[in-house]
């Protein structure tokens, strides 16, 4: 099966930001969150999902991410990579 491979910062997350307030919204929906863009794309897709993507991540970070796990990318495998802002 091929792989869509997901590198960036929070906004690359299903659900990032204060893990309380998250908690609530959880609670508020019966307890499942719903699914994030990029494992709606990976079904669509009929892909495997990885997520490499971290809260706080810089682009040094996330470049540093893609060379660590330049290993697991594979012809016809899916990359994006969500670049966050230059000042980070």
């Amino acid at each position: 099966m091929n792989k869509l491979i997901v590198f960036g910062d929070s906004n690359s997350l299903p659900f990032f930001g204060n893990p309380v307030e998250c908690e609530k919204y959880k609670k508020y929906k019966g307890g499942e969150l719903p699914k994030g863009w990029m494992e709606l794309l990976s079904e669509k897709l009929k892909c495997e999902l990885h997520m490499k993507s971290k809260m706080g991540n810089s682009n040094s970070d996330i470049i540093q991410s893609i060379s660590e796990n330049i290993h697991l990318i594979e012809n016809n495998d899916i990359v994006l990579i969500g670049w966050t802002f230059k000042m980070r």
